[in-house]
């Protein structure tokens, strides 16, 4: 509906966050206009992406892990979220790359997925480490273990992924991947502009992230 309204009122150009219409949609619409796909690069030929690399993103977190001594790292996941297949598939490539067992939760994009999946982190036991999908599942997943007594990082280190605002704020300064926002932003539509003055083809593009080290994690403690 968002997207029938801007095209009525004469929009140019579409850049689109993390959509999840199918391949035959985003296509009618780039038939009528250049499309952006931010954030989701899976979009066929006819449609633009500007995305980060998720395998990268996960490889930071895993090899910034491991270096504080982790061994027992569990993935929260997000789900059916858009990116969450390429990230947990990521962290089991590189969990074996490590030559350590994968442990995968269920997880989601909200905290509340955070707070379910928490208690499946507890179940599964010994665990000292967790990456979780995003920043607010992150969230959840803190609120999960400090419920159950446990201190993070003391016991548990928490990682995070889109290095989002709250991420940085002074009571949870949360360890997370960042996407570099304000970069990729920038770049989906400098692309959307470039594809309205006709200047290049529709193509894709894919940035680096980094990771941002906070203080939700630490040292491995002994299990």
């Amino acid at each position: 509906r968002a997207i029938e309204s801007l095209l009525d009122v004469g929009a140019e150009a579409l850049i689109l966050i993390s959509s999840t219409l199918s391949k035959d949609a985003l296509a009618s619409y780039a038939h009528q206009v250049p499309v952006v796909s931010l954030l989701r690069d899976e979009v066929g030929d006819l449609v633009d992406s500007v995305s980060s690399d998720d395998h990268a993103g996960i490889r930071l977190a895993i090899d910034h892990l491991t270096s504080l001594g982790h061994r027992s790292i569990a993935h929260v996941d997000g789900g059916t979220a858009v990116s969450a297949g390429h990230r947990r598939e990521a962290f089991r490539k590189e969990m074996a790359r490590h030559g350590l067992k994968p442990v995968v939760v269920a997880g989601g994009p909200h905290e509340e997925d955070g707070i379910r999946a928490g208690r499946g982190v507890l179940r599964e036991g010994g665990l000292t480490a967790v990456v979780a999908f995003n920043d607010r599942c992150a969230l959840g997943v803190m609120e999960s273990l400090r419920g159950a007594g446990l201190k993070v990082p003391d016991d548990v280190s928490v990682l995070g992924y889109d290095d989002s605002q709250f991420a940085r704020l002074s009571y949870v300064q949360l360890s997370s991947v960042s996407q570099d926002a304000p970069l990729i932003a920038a770049a989906a539509v400098d692309r959307a502009v470039d594809r309205v003055e006709g200047t290049i083809s529709p193509g894709h593009v894919i940035r680096t992230p980094h990771l941002a080290v906070r203080k939700t994690t630490a040292q491995a403690v002994s299990v």
